[in-house]
């Protein structure tokens, strides 16, 4: 029960915000909102102010900003279609948008309160650092003569190491040492017994959380790059049934996996909705981009047409991808 409660928090969460991205830009721009939903089917709570009526449906999965003109043409001033194409484009690009900055306020806010990951070492534990002389609050500067970055660097500095290997710090008491260590190998890893420290900082926070978000778009670009070139698995993608079970073991993990898997789930939605497919708001923009580029727009109801299929399309993938669900299940 935790994990489904778990599981309609972060979707409607997610999907609100996208939404709210719409939205803002919608009246922003002087377009009409007819209604802002959060959740599908019948409305269980309604309130209208202004003229954009604001509901709670009884379905937990899902909502939409509809717009007026959004679907089909409207000659109100008011209207969607009225407006100009770079005005469309910001509306279309503000839901994406907004899943960035939502997954960028997530992890500025864990790594804020939990520090930011740095070469000072909380902790030294049995092994050839220890027996060297270094100690907690000692900072790791330079390994083999090579700066060190990040812990990724120290790391990876250590596994293509010699059998000995040359470490500079800077020394909690002052000053900086070099001390060369016999890294000890556990599990075909070598180590140097030191663990990772974390530093709180505003700055500090804020800056790593934007690196975190650089990392998941390269990951992203790694996994179409797969995709497409025939190298993916069926492993590599989840439908619903899946994101109930990344769900369920993220919730046993704890709160700061739960953050960070909603962050990253957020991330995930907004990089999707751009992919120029027919429905989605990517194709939207691409229809956009080619009317700025003929210099007039499609023909509205043959763009619908293809927005429909386009429709149809994700629905199969979305039937294709839960049998895939079903199948890792009984495996």
């Amino acid at each position: 029960m935790l994990t489904f409660i778990n599981f309609i928090i972060i979707f409607n969460l997610i999907v609100f915000f996208h939404e709210f991205g719409h939205f803002i830009m919608a009246r922003k721009n002087g377009v009409r909102v007819h209604e802002f939903a959060l959740g599908m089917g019948p409305a269980i709570f309604s309130r209208t102010k202004g003229d954009t009526q604001y509901s709670l449906r009884l379905l937990p999965l899902g909502g939409y900003c509809k717009m007026e003109g959004e679907d089909e043409a409207s000659p109100n001033q008011d209207s969607f279609s009225e407006k100009t194409a770079w005005q469309r484009f910001s509306i279309i690009i503000a839901g994406p948008i907004m899943n960035f900055i939502l997954a960028l306020i997530l992890f500025f806010g864990l790594n804020a309160f939990t520090g930011v990951p740095s070469l000072t070492i909380s902790e030294v534990i049995d092994g050839p650092a220890k027996e060297a002389g270094i100690v907690a609050g000692d900072k790791v500067l330079e390994i083999d003569s090579q700066k060190i970055k990040n812990w990724q660097d120290l790391v990876n500095a250590i596994d293509l190491s010699d059998d000995k290997v040359e470490v500079l710090v800077e020394k909690a008491s002052g000053g900086q040492q070099a001390y060369t260590l016999e890294p000890m190998v556990e599990e075909g890893v070598k180590l140097i017994g030191i663990v990772q420290g974390r530093e709180k900082s505003f700055f500090g926070a804020f800056k790593y959380a934007v690196s975190q978000i650089l990392s998941i778009f390269g990951s992203f670009f790694t996994f179409f790059s797969r995709l497409f070139t025939g190298q993916g698995s069926s492993d590599d993608v989840a439908g619903p049934l899946g994101l109930v079970k990344l769900v369920d073991e993220v919730t046993k993990a704890g709160f700061y996996m739960v953050v960070f898997f909603t962050a990253f789930f957020s991330m995930n939605l907004g990089v999707m909705n751009l992919l120029p497919i027919p429905a989605l708001d990517g194709g939207r923009l691409l229809f956009i981009i080619v009317e700025l580029v003929r210099g007039k727009p499609l023909d509205p109801d043959k763009e619908g047409m293809i927005h429909f299929a386009g429709f149809v399309f994700l629905m199969l993938v979305m039937v294709f991808v839960t049998f895939l669900d079903i199948q890792k299940w009984i495996n």
